[in-house]
């Protein structure tokens, strides 16, 4: 298992900064970047502050979470 590092914290403190540095650091790294995962939501996609949206946001943030599992298994994964 290669390493997985988690960038969190709140709006606006520079995580994708932080994480895009963080993976140019190792020759074998991927950057999963969860907030790209709404953007593939092709047709009815809806506003994930809104509450009927609850069902697409646990799909939308159980994929980043899956494609990490696969990759961290070989790649630094930031």
């Amino acid at each position: 298992m290669a390493a997985l590092l988690i960038v969190s914290g709140p709006p606006g403190a520079g995580k994708p900064s932080v994480a895009a540095e963080l993976s140019a650091l190792d020759s074998l790294s991927v950057l999963v970047e969860g907030d790209r995962f709404f953007g593939f939501l092709a047709k009815g996609a809806m506003d994930p502050w809104r509450p009927e949206s609850h069902a697409q946001n646990t799909v939308v943030t159980d994929a980043p979470a899956a494609a990490t599992g696969r990759f961290v298994a070989e790649y630094t994964t930031v």
